[in-house]
Parts: structure tokens; C-alpha cells; sequence
């Protein structure tokens, strides 16, 4: 985000706040609830082991505020939302009460201001899937003002025109620094776009790729401590493969006491490298069209098979069949002991607050040392849509700008600064990698919005069978995808 948005004096002020409640206290009528303790540090407020307890790392920038008119009032509107629920992310966007939980009192310190300030009031209505709303909508059904929906759905149904054009909707201002500018370009076609994502939509944040590492790994093999290699700018490829090899068992030991250099799932690996290098599967032209690029890079094909050679061809990867978002067998391995370097995204650094062996964050290692910058990927995140039913496109903006201003100073700095640098972090150290990592995030096309045809289409599978004719891959799914980006371009500018 604009001039580094996670971090901020007033963040932490308003994080403080947070803690006691305060913000609640004012905006609504509900007494907070006691701060609960389950056992949970990164929600109950204990300090994992190692960690410094002291306030988040602030910069002076203050965020923005919105310029909505102050006598805006909608007059008690029930303004409904549709959210698709998943486990692997933060899925809600409206909660009942506080219950001690730093992401769920900073949502209902959010929900009232928005409501006490715009006179409206909240109702969301979580989800499995959003297609039953998608025909509902197509049938002219005025059911919701805005959707939040996986990032291909979404884009599908704008695809559809049965989301209003960003430009239509009056008060948001992207200039402001908490949209998100970065991802926003990502999602745009020919100019247009759809989908505004900034502070108040954390499940990109959710989704952001990091890597873990054993700290007592690194010290018991004499491996140089990583976090000097990224300082260095030396954090490469090379880097990565040699301390990976290095702490993987002889293959002859027992299955179940073998140590990896790696654990990830299949469908990680490979776009989680290519986008660290610098790469992307679907780059962007002069006049803002996708394009599928992979076909004839050269640069790719060297990047595929190193990720090959530094996986299956030395041992360090531990070969897993699993599709699921998460895999109970690795994070177990990791807290075990039995992985070096483990692929993670944000939401689930969490629930390693328990363990044992202290662990450090990293960003994704460059493909050398003359790479200028570290790249992290976002494995993709839930779009919010405006559904062209909406009777008053005016006020759904209204309170779209305000969820996002708001966000930037009570749901954002207790995801970030709280729960994330000051809990999952474990060191000074991680805390300035997490700032790594945010500084440079990357939203790949082809690993997000067309995943079911090229990242879990072909690489995923391709990935969990040794497969390595590239070529071949590639010419099948050249077709498919240019025709898929064919439809897209078509779709987003007929709307202009």
C-alpha cells in the first residue's frame, strides 16, 4: 500500500484502544465483553516465547481520512452483505459482540463507527458458495449491496455485468492511501476495473504467502542465519537449496523420524518461486491487456527446473499428495522438528503460536543476488463486488469508502501490528521480514483468478507427478487460457 499504510502512529494509538475496548465504547451502545483467555495468545494477548512485548514498529505517517459529506444519513438502512465463509482465511466482515479477540473487536469497533456515522445498520449473511446469488442477480433480484466472493467467481460475474464499474461508484477515492494501489492495477482490464480491494478486505493479507524456518535447525547444522542473507540481499535460490539439503536425512532412516529441508503442498511450490524471482505467469501490455507470457520464456523454463532439481532430483522436498489449503502432516512435521524451511501463509502463522521450537518468518528467497527486490505472493483473496440490483449505487459507495477508511485505523493495525508482528512474530527480526513480505506483494493472474486453469490445472498436477515436459503443458493450455483472457477483455470493455 501507499508509503508503507501498515505502519502508523495513530495505528498504534487506535491498536491500544483496541485492547481496552475503547473505541467500542464509543461508537456503540454495547459494554465490551471481559477479555477472554482459551488458550489462545495470538487472541488472548499473551506474548508467545520470545517475543519482546513491546508496541508494533510505527512510522509518522498518519493514514488517510475519507471526504464523505458529514451530514450523510441513511436513516437506519439495513445495508446487507454476502460473504463467502472459509476456514483458511477471515472470512466475516460483521460480528455480533466483542469477545476478547484483537480481529474481532477491531471488525465491531469498525461496524458501529460505519453505522453510528451513516445511520445504518449491518446484516451479512455467510455463505458455501455464491452461486445461488449469481443466478439470483441474474434474474434481477435486489437481495444485497455488496458480495465479497472468491477472487474467480468475482471476476466472473463482473465478466457477467453483474457488478457496477468502480468508476460508477461515486465515493470512492483510490487515491487515498488505504486502497490498496497495488493490487487494484492487478485487477484492472483495458482501464477497467471492478473491484477496489484496501484495509478493510484482510483475506489478502490472509493469503499472502511467507516462509518459516527452525531457528534451532540453522544453529545445530552451522547454517548462516537467514535473516542476515535477506539484509544482505544474498537471501537467493542457491541459498535456500544448499541449507535445505543440508539438514535432510539419508534416505535409509525411518519414515517417520526423517527430516526434510522443505515442506509445502504441491500446489505452492512452483508459482510461490517463479513470483519470488520476479516472474509472472500473465503480465500486463502497454494498454493494461493480460497476456499469457510462459510460452517462449526462457527464464521460466531455467526458474521450473530448479525448482525441480532443488525439490524431487536432491531429496529435500517431502513428496505429499495433499490439495487442501492446509495440511495437518506438515504443520505437525514442522512442529516436530522434522522441517527446515516450511511454505505458509499469513493466517495460518497462527497456529503455530504453540510451538515449542522457536521459528523465524522469511520472505520467499530471489533468484540471485542481482535481483533488486523480494517478492511474496498472494495466493489470491475474496473480491467485493456491487451488484448491478442495487437500487442506490450512491450509498452502497458511501459505505464502502467508509469500511475502508475506518479500516486503515482499527482492523488493519490489530491484523498487522497486533496479532501478526507483536504475537505470530517471535523476534525483531520477523517483524522486519513481515515488512519485506508486505512491501512487495504480488498478484498473479494465472495463480489466482485463472488457478483452476494453469496453477491447479496444470502446475499442481504436473508438480505431484515429476512431471517435467514443460513444452508440451504449455502448448495444450496456451488455447484455454489466451481464450479465457479473450472473453475477459471483450467483457470488461463492453462496460466501458
Amino acid at each position: 500500500m501507499k508509503n508503507n499504510l501498515f505502519k502508523r502512529v495513530i495505528a498504534a494509538v487506535l491498536a491500544l484502544m483496541l485492547a481496552i475496548g475503547m473505541l467500542g465504547m464509543i461508537s456503540c451502545s454495547n459494554e465490551p465483553a471481559d477479555d477472554k483467555s482459551d488458550g489462545d495468545s495470538a487472541q488472548s494477548g499473551e506474548t508467545p516465547s520470545g517475543s519482546d512485548n513491546t508496541d508494533p514498529a510505527v512510522d509518522e505517517d498518519v493514514p488517510d481520512t475519507d471526504d464523505l459529506p458529514a451530514d450523510l444519513n441513511y436513516g437506519g438502512y439495513e445495508f446487507r452483505i454476502a460473504t463467502r465463509e472459509r476456514n483458511f482465511f477471515h472470512s466475516n466482515w460483521i460480528t455480533d459482540d466483542f469477545d476478547g479477540s484483537r480481529i474481532n473487536d477491531a471488525i465491531y469497533d469498525r461496524q458501529c463507527a460505519v453505522e453510528e456515522r451513516l445511520g445504518i445498520s449491518f446484516v451479512e449473511n455467510l455463505v458455501e458458495q455464491t452461486e445461488p446469488i449469481r443466478v439470483a442477480m441474474i434474474a434481477g433480484s435486489d437481495d444485497y449491496d455488496m458480495i465479497n466472493a472468491r477472487c474467480s467467481d468475482s471476476w466472473s460475474y463482473a465478466e457477467q455485468d453483474l457488478y457496477v464499474p468502480v468508476s460508477e461508484l461515486t465515493y470512492i477515492d483510490l487515491e487515498k492511501s488505504y486502497w490498496d494501489d497495488n493490487l487494484n492495477a492487478a485487477m484492472t482490464v483495458g482501464g477497467q476495473m471492478y473491484f477496489a480491494t484496501g484495509a478493510s478486505n484482510i483475506t489478502g493479507y490472509d493469503l499472502t504467502h511467507a516462509l518459516l524456518f527452525n531457528k534451532e535447525m540453522i544453529s545445530d547444522y552451522g547454517l548462516t542465519v537467514p535473516y542476515d542473507l535477506v539484509h544482505d540481499g544474498a537471501w537467493t535460490i542457491e541459498e535456500f537449496a544448499m541449507m535445505a539439503e543440508a539438514v535432510t536425512s539419508d534416505s535409509e532412516g525411518s519414515e517417520d523420524e526423517m527430516v526434510y529441508g522443505f515442506l509445502s503442498q504441491p500446489k505452492q511450490i512452483l508459482p510461490g518461486f517463479w513470483i519470488a524471482a520476479g516472474m509472472l505467469s500473465i503480465e500486463k501490455n502497454e494498454e493494461d491487456i493480460p497476456e499469457f507470457t510462459l510460452p517462449g520464456n526462457e527464464a521460466f523454463v531455467e526458474l521450473f527446473d530448479l525448482a525441480y532439481e532443488i525439490t524431487y532430483d536432491n531429496g529435500s522436498w517431502f513428496v505429499n499428495q495433499s490439495r487442501a489449503n492446509e495440511d495437518p502432516v506438515l504443520v505437525d512435521m514442522f512442529q516436530a522438528d522434522r522441517g527446515l524451511f516450511y511454505d505458509a501463509s499469513c493466517f495460518y502463522i497462527e497456529n503455530l503460536r504453540n510451538m515449542e521450537t522457536d521459528f523465524g518468518i522469511l520472505p520467499y528467497p530471489k533468484y540471485d543476488e542481482a535481483q533488486d527486490d523480494y517478492y511474496s505472493r498472494i495466493e489470491g483473496c475474496e473480491m467485493t463486488g456491487v451488484p448491478v440490483t442495487v437500487a442506490d449505487k450512491e450509498r452502497t459507495s458511501a459505505v464502502l469508502e467508509a469500511l475502508a477508511s475506518l479500516s486503515a485505523t482499527t482492523v488493519e493495525p490489530a491484523y498487522y501490528d497486533i496479532v501478526l508482528k507483536s504475537q505470530a512474530a517471535r523476534d525483531n527480526d520477523s517483524s522486519e521480514m513481515l515488512d519485506i513480505i508486505f512491501a512487495n506483494r504480488v498478484f498473479d493472474l494465472g495463480d489466482t483468478i485463472w488457478c483452476d486453469t494453469l496453477r491447479d490445472g496444470v502446475f499442481e498436477t504436473m508438480f505431484m507427478q515429476d512431471d517435467r515436459n514443460l513444452s508440451s503443458k504449455l502448448e495444450s493450455v496456451t488455447p484455454v487460457l489466451e481464450s479465457k483472457i479473450e472473453e475477459s477483455v471483450a467483457a470488461f470493455a463492453d462496460t466501458q
